[in-house]
């Protein structure tokens, strides 16, 4: 089958391939979830063994590796499979566990090129033993988040990046779901005093706080009100909590199920095959879901677990934007106030391979919450003016410490955030210099307005070049 590419996707495959012939070996591929990178990589991986080239594709979860597998299968390229449970063949292309594939580098003929999915990952162990034991290969990451919790920068192995098209462009042109998130009146989990490990907060005292029969009201009652017998899954901080989320599914007669990466490859199918016919109605996960699959079934994401990861964020709330039949939009129930920390998922965000300062010793009453709620008609929006948008009430942008309540999910209003936005934006673009940019910094209340504006310049100057 011959693959066919959308516009942007050529238009990717054709940047990465000027960086490769400008003499640039490794290229970060930044794209939304939901874009298309497997087909990306397919058509790279196609065109590769077509000029006699070594290719492996390298990702760290075995059904990732079965999912990218399955792909080729459908579009007629040849390939074999590195893992535990499958030796390698002589095809030119090979889809690979990057466990596996360490293990057996001395076997095996250096790759020409290699493609890393999830690349955000790219700078574990695992990944630069791969990496540096063939220093000829080139290279294409993919990721749809080129941010990792540690700062560490992805420029460490990638040259360059080809950023893809934004969220927003491609819901607006039907490539994928658009959206709406119901959020507390005020953010609904107190994690002050909860200790970072790797940059993210601790899961087993996050487990204590938010494993409560109650949490911003009910999360079953609010499925009930809002998603109404749609297929949904739900992110939790552990499987124990997980499971009692899907006891309490249960018990409200709504077909529920836990999910996680113990279970062998029948038994998960088997589940996901029940989720894909209706059969079951919740999903529920800690981590398993949220990197790689394809459901356009899924109409909604619960998010039951705080994180400080905006890659997570993200991949989490992605997995309910593909685009589906009878499908109108999809359904966000913000239960942890994620959103006001990370902001909307089609938020423009400035990439860069240059890493950033990690989180780990930023305190959780320092979090400027960035989406607002006017006291007075609780319209909400992002932060930055001083009076509402919608009722003119005066109500300035704070810092506040995250509490519990027991509130309604409220809609957040897309409108008034995009205005703020666009505010914020103009206000941006009018400081031009580097003491402009940290004058802006200080008066947005920013603990490191230096840093921002460093970054921000940088990032400027790296266009204009």
């Amino acid at each position: 089958m011959k693959i066919k590419l959308r516009e942007y996707q050529n238009k990717s495959i054709s940047e990465i391939r000027s960086l490769f012939i400008s003499g640039v070996n490794s290229v970060l591929l930044q794209s939304s979830t939901g874009s298309g990178k497997t087909i990306l990589a397919a058509f790279m991986m196609a065109g590769a063994a077509e000029r006699g080239q070594k290719v492996y594709f390298i990702a760290h979860r075995d059904y990732l590796l079965s999912q990218t597998s399955e792909a080729l299968k459908l579009l007629g390229i040849p390939h074999g499979m590195i893992s535990p449970a499958y030796t390698e063949n002589n095809e030119l292309v090979q889809v690979a566990s990057i466990m596996t594939i360490v293990r057996r580098l001395d076997r095996l003929r250096p790759g020409d090129l290699l493609i890393i999915d999830e690349a955000h990952r790219s700078l574990a162990g695992t990944h630069m033993k791969l990496i540096k034991a063939w220093p000829k290969a080139r290279i294409v990451g993919l990721t749809a988040s080129p941010q990792r919790l540690d700062g560490k920068p992805l420029g460490d192995v990638y040259k360059s990046m080809v950023e893809g098209p934004s969220m927003r462009w491609l819901i607006d042109n039907g490539f994928l779901s658009d959206f709406v998130i119901y959020a507390p009146p005020s953010p609904g989990l107190d994690m002050t005093g909860v200790k970072r490990i790797a940059g993210d907060y601790d899961k087993s005292e996050t487990e204590k706080r938010i494993n409560k029969p109650t949490i911003t009201g009910s999360a079953v009652e609010h499925y009930v009100k809002l998603l109404n017998g749609k297929r949904a899954i739900v992110f939790c901080v552990s499987i124990k909590h997980s499971i009692s989320v899907v006891e309490q599914f249960n018990a409200a007669g709504i077909p529920a199920a836990h999910i996680d990466g113990t279970f062998n490859n029948v038994k998960r199918r088997a589940l996901m095959a029940d989720f894909k016919a209706g059969k079951l109605k919740i999903l529920s996960n800690v981590e398993l879901i949220v990197e790689g699959y394809d459901l356009p079934v899924v109409e909604g994401v619960l998010l039951l677990r705080p994180t400080q990861s905006l890659v997570f964020f993200l991949q989490a709330l992605g997995r309910s934007l593909r685009p589906a039949p009878n499908k109108k939009h999809a359904i966000i129930l913000d239960h942890v106030g994620a959103c006001a920390m990370h902001g909307f998922p089609d938020d423009e965000r400035e990439w860069s391979l240059e890493g950033k300062e990690a989180f780990k010793n930023k305190k959780q009453d320092d979090l400027l919450v960035r989406i607002h709620q006017c006291k007075k008609c609780y319209y909400v929006y992002e932060n930055g003016p001083e009076n509402c948008p919608s009722c003119g009430e005066y109500s300035p942008p704070k810092i506040r410490v995250i509490k519990e309540t027991d509130g309604e999910l409220q809609k957040l209003n897309r409108e008034a955030i995009d205005r703020a936005k666009i505010d914020r934006k103009r206000e941006q673009g009018k400081a031009q210099t580097y003491e402009e940019l940290i004058a802006l910094g200080k008066s947005r209340g920013m603990k490191n307005p230096k840093g921002w504006a460093y970054f921000i310049y940088n990032s400027r100057k790296k266009k204009r070049a």
